[in-house]
């Protein structure tokens, strides 16, 4: 069968997005809620400023973003060559990839730990606060950017 791809976009000032399924340009944000966006394919950005967000199943190009609260994004399948995007200044950012993915990965927080189950370098400053790693895995077909100023990172294989 044939299925068309829409524009969705959904938005809240104070309360809790739940979105299941979808295909096109998905965009969902609140200001003072969750977000929570499952089974989704295309491409999806989702945000808040004062809540979580959390994406399961997601195939497509992902954006994920918080200011105030954790991330949490489960990649069924990446398309495309559009970087994929993952932060919070104040939460955890955990996301987790297709195996094969091929990316050049950049990954940054300052004052929280740091771990990636893909091959490459994790440095830890000399002086001062913060931790970085940046690697390149399969191809590098796009970028995988995660970055929290005080949260854990966590990048794995799904």
């Amino acid at each position: 069968p044939y299925l068309m791809a829409l524009n969705y976009d959904w938005a809240s000032v104070s309360g809790n997005i739940h979105v299941d399924g979808g295909n096109g340009t998905i965009k969902a944000r609140s200001v003072s809620g969750n977000v929570t966006l499952k089974n989704a394919t295309g491409n999806i950005s989702v945000s808040c400023v004062s809540g979580e967000v959390s994406v399961e199943g997601a195939k497509g190009t992902v954006t994920a973003k918080s200011t105030s609260g954790n991330v949490k994004v489960d990649l069924a399948r990446v398309d495309g060559t559009s970087p994929l995007e993952f932060s919070s200044v104040s939460g955890n950012v955990v996301v987790s990839v297709p195996s094969g993915v091929g990316a050049d990965v950049e990954m940054s927080t300052l004052s929280g730990s740091l771990h990636t189950d893909f091959p490459i370098n994790v440095e830890e400053r000399k002086y001062g606060p913060g931790k970085s790693a940046k690697g390149r895995v399969g191809d590098g077909a796009r970028v995988v950017k995660m970055t929290s100023v005080s949260g854990n990172l966590n990048l794995s294989r799904s």
